[in-house]
């Protein structure tokens, strides 16, 4: 899918890998040569979920589209990128709140190539868990799943891996590979079948 970025002095528009997300609109609130603090206003590029998405969902509902609250830092030290953020809906629809934090080093064998590898976390509170996870009365009278209640607490680890090549002056290519794991009540869920999933993508950008 194509995506925009847009940036102007402190201000951005469109995707922003700070910021994780498709579509933002957001400032960075400081900058220096190790650090990147900024805030955004950010909306679900895609539908979470729909109940269409696979049979073991019916009855369960759709998780709408939400806009959300972001506050983001970043620090980084020689080769290696720490990143922290917290997100939370504003819109009401129940996606409640989730804090992120990833940690890189990258590593630059040729010139113009960069690789990067390391771990990550989300937390997620109970509003977040029990929309993607909880069944409730009416949910499990309509899909059969037996009810659960999920609370807040650790909701996912993960270890990233990537690749960026820089082929031209204004263009990149470069690929990545995520492996994930549920933790918690995100891994009990009666919604769940697997709790592990490897994503994957590739991608191009053109600078101007």
């Amino acid at each position: 899918m194509p995506t925009v970025s847009v940036n102007y002095d402190r201000f951005f528009l469109g995707s922003n890998a700070d910021a994780a997300s498709l579509l933002s609109l957001g400032a960075y609130l400081y900058r220096d040569s190790n650090w990147r603090v900024g805030a955004a206003i950010t909306y679900d590029f895609i539908e979470p979920r729909s109940e269409s998405d696979d049979a073991r969902l019916h009855g369960l509902g759709d998780v709408k589209r939400t806009a959300h609250a972001e506050l983001f830092g970043v620090f980084t030290y020689d080769f290696v990128t720490a990143r922290a953020s917290v997100l939370t809906d504003i819109a009401g629809n129940d996606r409640g709140t989730v804090a992120t934090f990833d940690l890189m080093g990258k590593y630059e064998p040729v010139t113009g190539l960069t690789l990067s590898a390391g771990p990550g976390l989300t937390w997620a509170s109970s509003n977040y868990n029990q929309t993607y996870f909880g069944v409730n009365a009416e949910q499990s009278a309509r899909s059969g799943l037996p009810g659960f209640s999920a609370g807040s607490g650790l909701n996912q680890v993960r270890f990233s891996i990537g690749a960026l090549y820089r082929i031209a002056p204004r263009w990149n290519v470069g690929a990545s590979v995520a492996f994930a794991w549920l933790r918690g009540d995100a891994s009990d869920s009666p919604i769940t079948e697997k709790t592990s999933q490897i994503s994957y993508g590739i991608f191009c950008a053109y600078l101007f």
